[in-house]
């Protein structure tokens, strides 16, 4: 960063980039507070330089509010968050995969106020946006259990366990295809508990382990929310 510092002017896109990089890179660490002015920084600058409804503009609105959200202050990040979307709808459409995020970061926020009904409807939109274009990639996974633990939290276990295993189904399925034929070849058995469904209902077992799983960055290091699953529970996932 201080190579470009020195040999570019501060406001210089590739500047920007490598802030949102480093602060990225804080948030990953846990240091979400040295990250926060770098974001507020780089924000700033797209709102100089760019059209106020540009993509980027979007992007640095969801890093500022994800990092908002790390330290705490709900309020700020939920204005910042509900911006990335408005934005998002507008220049890249209503079935866009970014939308999707969008979406899903409002409802993560509000859910984190304590407004799981308010965030119900927003997980169903980013699952239906993202169901339109698959039905087993892990990002449709990761809708499934966002909608999931939001159910959960509103006292709709029947519902949430159907989504938890769906998200479950679709993890390993991805992560057998990746391995090799030698490896997935077994020989058949029942079916085991969780796909038998003996997963009791309520349970944050599924959402624990699917919620460490992440939406990838966008080309700037964007960052897409993810819900935190209930301590009471279950305090090893927290």
């Amino acid at each position: 960063m201080t190579i470009f510092a020195r040999t570019l002017p501060e406001d210089h896109p590739y500047v920007i980039t490598v802030h949102v990089n480093v602060a990225y890179f804080l948030s990953e660490v846990g240091e979400p507070a040295e990250a926060l002015p770098l974001l507020r920084k780089a924000l700033a600058t797209r709102e100089k330089l760019l059209d106020k409804d540009h993509p980027d503009v979007a992007g640095s609105c969801n890093n500022l509010a994800a990092c908002l959200m790390a330290l705490g202050d709900h309020d700020g990040a939920l204005p910042l968050f509900r911006r990335a979307l408005r934005i998002s709808e507008k220049t890249l459409g209503p079935d866009h995969a970014t939308t999707a995020l969008c979406y899903n970061n409002v409802a993560v926020c509000l859910q984190r106020r304590g407004e799981s009904s308010d965030a119900l409807p927003l997980y169903r939109k980013a699952l239906a946006i993202r169901e339109k274009a698959s039905q087993a990639h892990p990002a449709i996974a990761n809708a499934c259990n966002g909608l999931g633990y939001c159910l959960d939290a509103l006292g709709k276990h029947e519902e949430a366990r159907v989504l938890y295993h769906r998200a479950l189904r679709i993890y390993r399925d991805g992560m057998s295809a990746s391995l090799p034929e030698a490896v997935t070849r077994r020989p058949k058995t029942s079916p085991s508990a969780l796909e038998a469904g003996a997963v009791p209902s309520g349970s944050s077992l599924l959402a624990g382990v699917a919620c460490r799983r992440r939406d990838g960055p966008l080309s700037d290091g964007r960052l897409g929310l993810r819900p935190r699953p209930s301590p009471a529970p279950n305090p090893s996932h927290a």
